[in-house]
This record gives structure tokens, sequence and C-alpha cells, in this order.
């Protein structure tokens, strides 16, 4: 869990800098190659981890996901200068890596603790799951980041924002649709398609809201977070993660039940949203806040869980 909470932190790290790197690439040429690489690391890595029953593998393969459009600047030609622009870009970014960093500390604990109770087979389908929605919030990322792109053009950052997030809205939408069915697949059998709901003692109701979380969290909060809310989000990031890391050491069968390996980490994105505290964003995160928290009340409601 040391190990991998270490490598999570530098890749959590190289994360931040995906703000800066998409519009990059699509100024080159390279955004779709740029996509294809991070989804060969998840879902393709990370799923084949999670296939072998390597929860370590699955973490190491969502860390180079994350991670990857940042070493995409490490190329063979000019490596000393494009280790220099890493660094620029990197150190520019380290107070956003605080805010990533506190959602992925979690997940190890998650991890420990998840193992000790549903066992590593129940771990493993959850967590093979979990690599296709860290695929959508990355895919939902580089959308923002194209979005971004397109409305910041004109007009201060209170006037572009929204109009940003408008252009974002429907590819998240139907990067959450996606989660969902694949979800369903999991969750629910279906006669004329093999081996579907083979994990449904695994999955929990609260997972097809937790697939949604990073979609809109992690967009918010580093996509069209202002000046404000940057000093704010890594304080509140660090009080959110520190709460559920408690909950899960002091009384974890609640979480464990209905949350699964991956939900904690969603929860401290949700909780994250009340420090976008800019004036031209603040209804919007506040409405996602509260639009996910009553999406796990009704999940809870439904009683699904995982029992041991």
């Amino acid at each position: 869990a040391g190990l991998i909470t270490a490598f999570f932190s530098g890749c959590s790290l190289l994360a931040a800098a995906s703000p800066s790197l998409w519009p990059l690439f699509q100024r080159e040429g390279r955004y779709l190659q740029s996509l294809a690489v991070l989804l060969v690391f998840s879902p393709g890595a990370s799923m084949l981890a999670a296939l072998a029953g390597l929860p370590g593998g699955v973490a190491t393969a969502l860390g180079l996901a994350s991670a990857s459009p940042a070493l995409l600047l490490l190329r063979p030609t000019r490596l000393r200068r494009a280790a220099r622009y890493a660094v620029l870009i990197v150190r520019r970014a380290f107070p956003y890596s605080i805010a990533t960093f506190s959602t992925v500390v979690v997940y190890p604990i998650s991890l420990s603790v998840n193992l000790k109770y549903i066992g590593e087979h129940r771990v493993g389908q959850q967590v093979l799951y979990w690599s296709f929605a860290v695929a959508f919030s990355s895919a939902s990322q580089a959308f923002a980041a194209r979005g971004v792109s397109g409305a910041s053009g004109s007009g201060d950052e209170a006037t572009w924002q929204p109009r940003a997030l408008r252009a974002w809205l429907p590819a998240g939408l139907a990067l959450w649709a996606i989660g969902a069915v694949i979800y369903a697949l999991f969750a629910i059998p279906i006669p004329w398609i093999p081996h579907t709901g083979a994990a449904r003692d695994a999955m929990t109701a609260t997972m097809l809201v937790s697939v949604a979380g990073p979609l809109i969290t992690d967009t918010l909060c580093v996509y069209f977070s202002g000046p404000r809310s940057r000093r704010a989000l890594p304080i509140g990031s660090v009080l959110s993660s520190a709460c559920v890391a408690g909950a899960l050491l002091l009384a974890p069968e609640l979480l464990v039940r209905h949350f699964g390996v991956f939900g904690p980490s969603a929860l401290v994105g949700v909780a994250r949203l009340a420090f976008v505290i800019d004036a031209s964003m603040r209804r919007y995160a506040l409405g996602a806040m509260f639009l996910l928290i009553a999406a796990y009340a009704a999940a809870l409601a439904l009683g699904q869980g995982v029992s041991f």
C-alpha cells in the first residue's frame, strides 16, 4: 500500500499538468494519438491486470494512464528541452496536484480494507469495472480541455467558463451513459449475452453514481475553477480526504458494503466541490454536488450492497 501511494503521488503530480497539455496536443494535431495512448493503459492494461488478479498492477496502469499526457512530452529528439518544459509545467501544476492526490491517497487504504472484508475475487471485479471509469474520467477531461480551448478566446474567465462547460456537457453525459451500460453488463444477467451479471455479487448500487462522480468533479475542479478556488481546493481536498480516510480506518463496514473500493475516492471528489467558490462557477458546483448527493441517497435507499 505504501508503494502504491508513493507511485500514485508522483502520477498525480504529472496528471495535474493535463489541463495545460491537452490544448497543446490539439494545436499540434496529436489529440487523438495522445488519447489513444491513455486508453492503452486504462482500460487496456488496467483491465488485463484486474483479470490477472493483480491490484497493484491495476494501480500502476491507472497511474500511468493519468500521467501519460505529461510523459508524452518526453520524446527522443530534443530530450533536454522536452524535460525542461515538462518540469516547468509540472511545477506550475503543483497546487492542482494536491487536490488530485487527495482523492488518490484514499485508494490504497480502501483497497486494503476491502481485501480484508470481501476478498480478492470481488475486489478484482470492482477494480475491473473501475478501470473503465478511470478511462472515462480521463476522456472527459480531454473533452473539457477542448471546450476550454474553444471558448477561452473571447471574454473574461467569468464569461467563457459557463460556455465551455456547456460545450463539455454532451460528451460528459455520453461517457456516463456508456459507464451505465457497462455497469448493467457487470450487474444484470442478460440471457442472450454470455457472462453478463457475473459480477453482481460485487457490484453496489452506488457504483452507478461513483462512475459519474469523477466525470463531474475532476472536470469542475481542474478545468473550471478560478483563482479563488485554486487557493481553497487544496485545503478542502485534504480535509475531505482526511475525513474519508478516518472513516475507512475507524468504521469501514458501511463504506465497504455500499461504496466498494473506489467509492471513497469518489466521495472525496464530491466533497471538494464545496470549495469551488468562484462566483461564475459556484452555482454549477453546488448544483452538481447536490445532484450527486441525491443520487447517492437514492442508491443507498435501494439497499444493494456487498455481503460479508
